[in-house]
């Protein structure tokens, strides 16, 4: 049987960020990589609201600080008392 690899790069490239009007976007490769997700994970938290998108023409972009609220969102309160 083969060995499947997965690549776990998170280098930023060339294709993965954007400027527009003197700003930072993320495009949706970059989301990826700064998020530490998939596209379907990406697509979802559009769906439902919790990642804030930029619609350009050159695609989805996203702000910095969408994605610091997205991450934020998935943190876990794990010291409550049970």
């Amino acid at each position: 049987m083969g060995t499947a690899t997965l690549n776990t790069s998170t280098a930023m490239e060339k294709g993965d960020t954007a400027i527009v009007n003197d700003k930072l976007y993320y495009t949706t490769s970059g989301a990826r990589k700064k998020m530490l997700c998939g596209k379907n994970t990406i697509v979802n938290s559009i769906n439902d609201g919790s990642l804030e998108v930029f619609v350009h023409p050159i695609g989805n972009l996203f702000s910095q600080e969408s994605i610091d609220r997205w991450v934020e969102s998935r943190i876990i309160n794990s010291g409550k008392k049970k």
